[in-house]
């Protein structure tokens, strides 16, 4: 796939809604649902995941037809709540994307980054010095825990015998 390192955001189950119909309990009806939805580029969907809740369409601009927008539509689960601000973390993990970063390949975006300029750039370069600054941060922390370790102290058994023989 070539994505590189990726966050596992929500986890969760949906099902197709178009026309107020849900297909949980029913896969092989659902996945024909989808596919005709897909094909017809206007996808309704009910997600019940840990993050996201609620319908939701993915529609298929006019403009360009490799790109689809998702949005939301007014239910009890709509809101003005930004659920990326307020649960950013993985799911999996419990971290986040500088997490990953720091923790699996810190040179993941030296080379063949996707933005160089613009507000993308500056977010990914965010996301960069933080997981550097992490990297950095656990190598000090690892040379702090490997100094010279002293020699156990002598038990009050081995103090009293060497008392006694002297």
């Amino acid at each position: 796939y070539g994505a590189g390192a990726v966050i596992v955001w929500d986890a969760g189950i949906f099902s197709p809604d178009e026309g107020g119909e849900l297909s949980f309990g029913d896969r092989d009806r659902a996945q024909k649902r989808l596919q005709e939805e897909l094909e017809a580029g206007k996808l309704s969907i009910t997600l019940r995941g840990r993050k996201l809740r609620g319908s939701w369409t993915l529609v298929r601009t006019a403009r360009a037809p490799k790109d689809w927008l998702l949005i939301k539509h007014r239910d009890v689960w709509s809101g003005p709540l930004d659920i990326t601000t307020f649960a950013p973390l993985s799911v999996k993990t419990e971290g986040d994307f500088d997490d990953i970063l720091a923790a699996d390949m810190p040179d993941l975006w030296v080379t063949g980054r996707p933005a160089r300029v613009g507000a993308t750039a500056k977010m990914l370069k965010a996301i960069i010095d933080k997981a550097a600054v992490k990297i950095i941060e656990r190598e000090e922390q690892g040379a702090r825990n490997t100094t010279k370790s002293r020699r156990p102290a002598k038990t009050t058994r081995a103090r009293k015998s060497k008392a006694a023989n002297t």
